[in-house]
């Protein structure tokens, strides 16, 4: 158990030494919000989509008329 200790505390001491550098804090304390992502439309349905959305239009051509 000593050995693990002294192990990670040698570490920790090289670490700190040459690879730690301080943290730049961006936070502006706005709430984050929440992104939109687009909605994933499968390859075989999309046709589908735009069938029915041709469909509803030409039916509105007919109703307006």
């Amino acid at each position: 158990m000593t050995d693990l200790e002294s192990q990670l505390r040698e570490f920790m001491d090289y670490y700190n030494a040459t690879m730690a550098h301080p943290f730049a804090w961006t936070y502006t304390g706005k709430p984050v919000q929440k992104q939109r992502r687009a909605t994933f439309v499968a390859p075989h349905r999309r046709l589908k989509l735009g069938k029915i959305q041709r469909l509803a239009k030409a039916a509105a051509l007919c109703n307006s008329v």
